[in-house]
């Protein structure tokens, strides 16, 4: 049987809350096809999770928390969207050829995520999908 995923996204306030948000609309904002007016001027975190799901349990999770800014009209702000692309591009224009070089590229994308504290992740697992009537998880 083939891995199934589960793919959600959350937003999270400024008071460290946790909320759902359409993953159809993420990509949207992602893109800059859509804006959201609450979202104008702010650089806003969010979390992506993916739940790998065989034979009614899950195999896998991974979570990527990614920190989005949004210009004066709430859309991405696409002048900061092109200085992550920069960012990402240096990695493979980087010429230094050592166990260093993943390290350095890992340092500079630590700039475009945010780090969870303990109440959000808290609140993520409460959002662990419920598989076949209660929560299966394989065994570890």
């Amino acid at each position: 049987m083939a891995v199934k995923e589960i793919v959600r996204t959350y937003v999270i306030d400024e008071d460290d809350g946790v909320h759902r948000f359409p993953r159809t609309r993420y990509a949207h904002l992602v893109n800059g096809a859509d804006s959201v007016p609450l979202f104008a001027g702010r650089t806003v975190r969010f979390a992506e999770s993916v739940f790998g799901v065989e034979e009614g349990a899950i195999v896998y999770a991974l979570a990527h928390f990614p920190l989005l800014h949004f210009d004066k009209d709430g859309r991405r702000d696409m002048v900061q969207q092109q200085a992550e692309r920069t960012l990402a591009s240096l990695e493979s224009r980087c010429t230094e050829d050592s166990d260093w070089r993943q390290f350095y590229f890992a340092e500079r994308m630590a700039a475009l995520r945010w780090t969870p504290n303990s109440a959000v992740l808290q609140q993520l697992e409460r959002y662990v999908p419920q598989l076949r009537g209660r929560n299966r998880r394989s065994p570890a």
